[in-house]
């Protein structure tokens, strides 16, 4: 069985014909499309094979971190709290104190071998800790003699010894000191060792772990975590070829190679679209000084002003990101607080919204992509003509409740707002107001309620709808449209088949003539039978007008091309 040869195809095909039609039709094998969705297993093997490799470790690792050194009570707790809370002066030197001791003797303290590290990455045993210190003033116009306590960035602080929070000072002295400070921060820095029957390889990793301590409150002292990590340069014995087939990273080399062929097809398809373009001016070049102009030429122009594809601008970003992620695996970056899973998760994530691309092809399948698109010239300004007052609801909730825990910020207030829009926490909300002021709470509360669920959310809803009976009315008068173009192919190929009036004589002329105007009162005819579908179909008045004038408009094209040939009837 011979194999089908690739024709060319025409350029208003190249635009309107999906890829499995150009095979089916031209033979032109789609690999742009099977690239794609090579692109998207193998991208999906990345997320949900490679990534999480070691990911519960990681997880379940910062959980204890957090229990270690935020936490003292998680023993009774049944979720993890990633801060803690400190109010008074012995707490916070009880706090500093049990943390550091239990890393100290973090061997007991947690189920792995931890190995500590100075700035060198060289193992050293742990006899103090560096703790920085962030001042909320200029400390050298400080006069520091009359501190009793030594003014410093950095001190080597242990259990027994807590620097300038020492319990040899005072808890006067103490608070003076944190007058002038903002946080401060315990930092370590350590290796953890994997068993070699862990994973197929031995292999550790580097923790970075900033124990912060925020007073930039004043009223208490908020602790938390700052958690980095990354793999050793020492870790594998194994050769780079081993590595690669052990740790699945051939999945990375595969992706990276898929994701450049589809980056030249991007670019082949940019390539396409640029000469499109210069055939379109060269069309309407070609029509703009004849008195009777082309009307296929001019559709055919109409139809490649519309060549440039977005979708392929979100292909392209996808496959950027998803060679950057692929090398830095292939890099092992296996660092979950890194960069590799982000731009995977992006790529990824543009991959399948992209797939739009294809289904944009089938009326059906698209409603969705072109009910948006129908939607969005309305609904944009729509969205910037809100934006004032939900702006203005903003400010106003910050002054009015800003003893609110809801309300304590711009971005927390946005968030709490946004949240009683889609109907989340309006009772929460509004309650929380209403407790902190009564009147206006309620006043407060109600007003942006029925303003934004009532008003905001049906305009929102009518706008779509809009869209989406225009993307209906589309897709019940496509046929229409097919039997009208399909109709003028025809008759233009039909035309286009005759003989050259210029060489024959005077009755075959006149026979000749005869034929046209009878294969354009086909189409008439045609437009005729339409119209009285239209009229008896079931569509809404509005799409009826818009299918008559389409009809109407048709019928005067061929009435026009009829009179140019009773022009050149009576001429010869």
């Amino acid at each position: 069985m011979s194999s089908k040869i690739p024709a060319e195809i025409p350029p208003e095909d190249k635009i309107t014909l999906s890829p499995l039609d150009k095979y089916r039709i031209y033979g032109r094998f789609p690999y742009h499309m099977v690239i794609h969705i090579m692109l998207l297993i193998f991208n999906s093997i990345q997320a949900l094979i490679l990534l999480p490799e070691y990911t519960d470790y990681f997880r379940e690792q910062e959980k204890s971190f957090i229990d270690t050194l935020v936490n003292q009570d998680f023993k009774e707790r049944k979720q993890i709290a990633r801060k803690g809370y400190l109010y008074d002066i012995p707490s916070l030197q009880n706090h500093m104190s049990t943390t550091m001791q239990k890393m100290f003797n973090a061997n007991k303290t947690f189920l792995n071998n931890i190995i500590f590290l100075n700035e060198e990455n060289e193992d050293i045993n742990l006899e103090y800790v560096d703790m920085q210190v962030f001042y909320k003033i200029n400390i050298s116009n400080f006069n520091k003699e009359q501190s009793p306590i030594p003014i410093s960035f950095h001190y080597d602080v242990t259990p027994n010894f807590l620097g300038p929070i020492n319990k040899n000072y005072t808890d006067s002295e103490i608070k003076d000191y944190l007058n002038i400070i903002n946080t401060f921060e315990l930092n370590y820095k350590f290796k953890i060792y994997m068993s070699q029957y862990f994973k197929e390889h031995k292999i550790c990793f580097i923790w970075n772990i900033r124990q912060i301590y925020d007073f930039s409150k004043r009223a208490h002292f908020e602790v938390g975590l700052d958690i980095k990590n990354h793999q050793c340069d020492e870790c594998s014995t194994l050769s780079r070829i081993e590595i690669i087939m052990v740790s699945h990273l051939w999945v990375h080399l595969i992706s990276i190679i898929l994701a450049s062929f589809s980056v030249f097809f991007c670019w082949y398809d940019f390539y396409e679209v640029i000469h499109l373009r210069k055939y379109r001016r060269m069309i309407l070049k070609s029509q703009k000084n004849k008195k009777y102009k082309n009307a296929k030429l001019l559709k055919e122009a109409e139809t490649i002003s519309k060549a440039f594809n977005k979708w392929d601008i979100l292909i392209l970003l996808s496959n950027i990101c998803q060679i950057i992620g692929s090398i830095l695996g292939l890099m092992q970056q296996k660092n979950v607080y890194g960069s590799m899973d982000k731009y995977i998760g992006f790529g990824g994530f543009l991959c399948i919204i992209s797939i739009g691309k294809y289904i944009d092809y089938s009326p059906n399948y698209s409603v969705f992509n072109r009910t948006v698109v129908n939607s969005l010239p309305d609904l944009v300004p729509s969205i910037g003509s809100i934006i004032p007052i939900f702006t203005a609801f903003t400010f106003l909730g910050l002054m009015l409740f800003w003893d609110s825990e809801r309300f304590t910020c711009i971005s927390d207030i946005m968030k709490a707002l946004v949240a009683v829009y889609v109907g989340d926490s309006v009772y929460d909300v509004i309650t929380d107001i209403t407790d902190k002021n009564n009147f206006l709470g309620q006043i407060f509360g109600y007003v942006f309620t029925i303003l934004f669920i009532i008003v905001v959310m049906n305009v929102f809803v009518a706008i779509i709808q809009e869209g989406f009976m225009k993307t209906k009315f589309e897709n019940r008068s496509y046929w229409i449209y097919n039997t009208l173009y399909r109709n003028e192919d025809l008759v233009n190929e039909e035309i286009k088949n005759l003989p050259n009036i210029d060489e024959m004589s005077q009755s075959e002329i006149k026979k000749e003539l005869k034929n046209r105007i009878i294969l354009m009162n086909k189409g008439l005819n045609q437009c005729t039978v339409l119209i009285d579908e239209v009229e008896k179909s079931d569509i809404d008045e509005e799409s009826k007008n818009e299918l008559r004038k389409i009809l109407i408009t048709k019928i005067e094209e061929i009435d026009y091309k009829m009179e140019v040939i009773r022009v050149v009837w009576e001429n010869k």
